[in-house]
């Protein structure tokens, strides 16, 4: 019974995606409603700038792009590709090279997650520093994947600083370090705080987390705003019966 209702609720969450405008691009979902040709797109531990080059293609819009693993090729040019990490802090910093190019991170307790990493620097700047160095002063859209750092960057960042954000996608990395979910949740509940709809894209995890400033739902469209609220009980519901399911394969 419950793949069946599985079933019907992944439906129900692909219908809803459409009228929303909700997509997921590379694991990472976005809210394209607001984004057109005069948007700035800030793809942050980019791996191949897919995120990025989706955005640039379908919309035309400025894409600016970190990537601190030089290994990983790059969809993207690479005068378009800065090889820098964002952290909390700016300077030097360890940088544990993973066997799996996606988990090369500043943290090596992630990073050797996969197998036994080999050692390098990297030079990391704020998000803020990064955007000064770029002259943006406001981001439509903000991907998050570095691995760790997300914590320290996200809480780093001021009232003001948020409020030059319309919308995060965020991957969390509680699911290779559990010991990151009480910081995880501070996170979110700050981001809430401070005025984001916070939509769970693959709930009940935390690696693909939305945040869309309530300020930009209210320019938008009211009613787009009301149908992102009926899609989180969408992604809520499909994912009660997808973790529901693996628990009773599993037993």
């Amino acid at each position: 019974m419950l793949p069946f209702l599985r079933t019907i609720a992944r439906a129900i969450r692909v219908r809803f995606e459409g009228i929303t405008g909700l997509i997921t691009v590379r694991d990472h979902s976005a809210w394209i409603r607001p984004i057109g040709p005069d948007s700035v797109v800030v793809d942050l531990g980019a791996h191949k700038c897919e995120f990025a080059h989706f955005f640039k293609r379908e919309f035309g819009c400025p894409v600016f792009c970190a990537e601190p693993n030089e290994r990983v090729p790059s969809c993207l040019p690479a005068d378009q590709v800065d090889r820098i990490a964002i952290a909390g802090t700016t300077g030097s910093r360890r940088f544990s090279l993973s066997p799996n190019p996606e988990a090369s991170s500043i943290f090596p307790e992630i990073s050797e997650e996969y197998g036994q990493s080999e050692e390098s620097t990297v030079e990391c700047f704020t998000l803020n520093d990064y955007l000064e160095q770029k002259g943006v002063e406001y981001v439509d859209l903000l991907k998050l994947d570095v691995e760790g750092a997300e914590i320290e960057i996200l809480m780093g960042l001021s009232d003001d600083d948020l409020n030059r954000v319309g919308q995060m996608s965020v991957e969390f990395h509680d699911f290779l370090d559990p010991g990151l979910e009480g910081d995880v949740r501070r996170v979110i509940s700050k981001l809430r705080q401070s005025g984001y709809t916070v939509i769970n894209c693959n709930w009940p995890h935390h690696d693909n987390m939305l945040f869309v400033s309530r300020r930009v739902v209210k320019e938008t469209s009211r009613f787009l705003g009301v149908m992102l609220g009926v899609a989180m009980f969408a992604y809520a519901v499909r994912g009660f019966f997808y973790s529901n399911d693996r628990i009773r394969r599993a037993s």
